[in-house]
C-alpha cells in the first residue's frame, strides 16, 4: 500500500503494482473462504462458532454505536 501510495494514480508502475495487490488479496479471500474458513467450522463446532459470532456482533454495535468503524486489529482480540 505504500508503494501505490507513493506513485501517480495510473500510471503504468501504479497499475502493475495494483494487479499484483489484487491478485493477492483474490488469492487471500480464496484460501480463506474455501479452505480456512470450512477447516475452522469442522474444528472449532457449531456452538463456538454462534458464541463468536455473537461476541462479533456485540462489538461491531459497540464501534457503530460511536460512530466509529471496525479496526481489524480490535476485533481480532474479542
Amino acid at each position: 500500500m505504500k508503494t501505490l501510495d507513493s506513485l501517480t494514480v495510473g500510471s503504468p508502475e501504479w497499475m502493475r503494482r495494483f494487479e499484483e495487490l489484487k491478485a493477492s488479496v483474490d488469492m487471500h479471500v480464496d484460501f480463506e473462504e474455501n479452505q480456512f474458513f470450512p477447516a475452522v467450522k469442522d474444528v472449532l463446532g457449531a456452538d463456538t462458532l454462534r458464541d463468536l459470532d455473537g461476541r462479533f456482533k456485540a462489538q461491531r454495535k459497540r464501534v457503530e454505536e460511536r460512530g466509529e468503524q471496525l479496526d481489524p486489529r480490535v476485533t481480532r482480540s474479542i
